[in-house]
């Protein structure tokens, strides 16, 4: 499975997208859309950790990169 380092050490230019929408079916659309990676924002979506979960397991399967940003203390 690719990482996000992966995707940085390539030296070519890369593409990601922030994901605040709790739907898996959003990050197949992403996917799609030739993306590399997508951050998937706990911090400021309104959704939780169980949503967010179900989207990064669906990055790898779409050929994107999960990036997750946690939410604050």
């Amino acid at each position: 499975m690719r990482t996000f380092k992966d995707i940085l050490a390539s030296g070519r230019p890369t593409l990601g997208t922030w994901n605040q929408i709790a739907a898996p079916e959003l990050t197949d659309i992403v996917g799609g859309c030739g993306f590399d990676y997508a951050i998937v924002d706990c911090a400021h979506a309104p959704f939780g950790l169980e949503p967010a979960e179900r989207q990064a397991r669906a990055c790898p399967a779409a050929g994107l990169v999960p990036v997750l940003r946690a939410p604050g203390p």
